[in-house]
């Protein structure tokens, strides 16, 4: 079956209701057969939400590091509150991820009058099975990855001022399930903040001015975010920790390895110590970027390394083909901001056990690829231009 043929098919799948029907039908199979092999899960993050949940039912509110898990122990406080077991969320954690699958669809559908573009960055969304088992854990990252799409979605549809409402609402509320919802703070503000800028076009030193305010704004933020936080990143880069918890792949610290005094603010303690040690922070921040980006793991079965190679490395291929092929750039914006700053959160701190910090930015690498994909298939055809998926 040559390009063509398979363009040609996918573009008529996606154009009727049985490509809706198909990817309903993928969702639902792969939540089942997810249940029947992990069932509902508890980790050891998720005793912390519980218990700060239920400090939230009598009155006391999140301190410190906890303040950045509070939407989420918001939502386990209320399922207690209404005498149901914590697990609950999972249902709607099920709910929201299927929820999001239409989100993808509608934000996709509105920069792309091309119906395969959006049915594409679903059907790569959904078939990505490790994603979809997070739906069955009590952790934040399945509830934060569908409140990012449906947020996004929002805001993008948002033509009046209840709708403005609701989406500075789901913002907030975003922002809070846990601490990488600071870069989606940033990035949805970059992308409002893009429409300003063009409409001032004009006036090049205001829109300078105005960018690197808001940088300055960005820097503020991210340093009282990183007060609760810095520390336990100078000890990982002290104990040359790669993957949480305490694996260093083999690689050792510096003997003359320098630690700035906590005397200074955060951020310039991050950055004093990439002044003061470059060789090994470029060194450990580059293993960790590509472990992020990989999703490939030492201690994964050959097996499980190969698929996800396999299923990841093109699509990465495609998305970067992707970026060009949109004309909105305020969402390319967006994308390249939320997806940056969680690799640069990865390459400062250290990548996970299982990797789940990359689900977040995943349904946004997908939309660019199913641009890519898109374009690459309708070149193949003898048919079709390049410019028939509409940016």
């Amino acid at each position: 079956m040559g390009p063509f043929v398979i363009s040609d098919s996918l573009q008529k799948l996606s154009n009727s209701r049985a490509g809706i029907s198909v990817l309903i039908a993928l969702w639902v199979i792969i939540q089942i057969v997810a249940f029947v092999h992990f069932g509902v899960r508890h980790g050891v993050d998720s005793e912390r939400y519980i218990q700060v949940a239920q400090s939230i039912t009598v009155g006391n509110w999140p301190k410190g590091t906890d303040i950045f898990y509070t939407s989420y122990c918001l939502l386990i406080a209320g399922f207690q509150l209404l005498g149901l077991a914590p697990s609950w969320i999972v249902l709607l954690q099920l709910v929201l991820s299927a929820v999001s699958i239409i989100g993808i669809y509608a934000t996709v559908k509105s920069i792309s009058t091309n119906n395969l573009v959006p049915w594409m960055a679903c059907l790569l969304y959904v078939m990505w099975f490790k994603f979809q088992q997070w739906n069955l854990i009590v952790y934040t990252d399945s509830l934060f990855t569908s409140m990012v799409i449906l947020s996004v979605w929002v805001v993008i549809t948002a033509d009046s001022r209840l709708k403005y409402a609701i989406a500075l609402a789901m913002i907030v509320f975003t922002t809070f399930i846990r601490p990488t919802g600071i870069g989606f703070l940033l990035a949805i503000s970059f992308f409002l903040l893009y429409d300003k800028l063009i409409q001032i076009r004009s006036k090049y030193f205001t829109r300078l001015a105005i960018l690197f305010l808001f940088l300055v704004l960005g820097g503020i933020i991210i340093n009282v975010v990183l007060k609760d936080f810095i520390h336990s990143f100078l000890l990982s880069y002290s104990n040359a920790e790669i993957i949480y918890p305490k694996i260093s792949l083999g690689i050792l610290p510096p003997d003359d390895l320098i630690i700035p005094g906590d005397h200074y603010e955060p951020l310039l303690q991050l950055l004093l110590f990439a002044i003061y040690n470059p060789i090994y922070m470029i060194k450990i921040s580059v293993m960790k970027g590509v472990l992020f980006f990989g999703h490939v793991k030492p201690y994964y079965s050959v097996f499980h390394n190969l698929l996800v190679a396999l299923y990841l490395f093109p699509i990465y291929g495609f998305a970067i083909s992707g970026v060009k092929q949109i004309s909105e750039k305020r969402i390319v914006l967006f994308m390249i901001t939320f997806v940056g700053f969680n690799f640069l959160m990865v390459s400062i701190t250290s990548e996970n056990w299982d990797g789940r910090f990359l689900l977040a930015i995943l349904p946004w690498v997908f939309i660019l690829a199913a641009f890519g994909i898109t374009q690459w298939l309708q070149k193949k055809r003898t048919l079709a231009g390049p410019n028939d998926i509409n940016k």
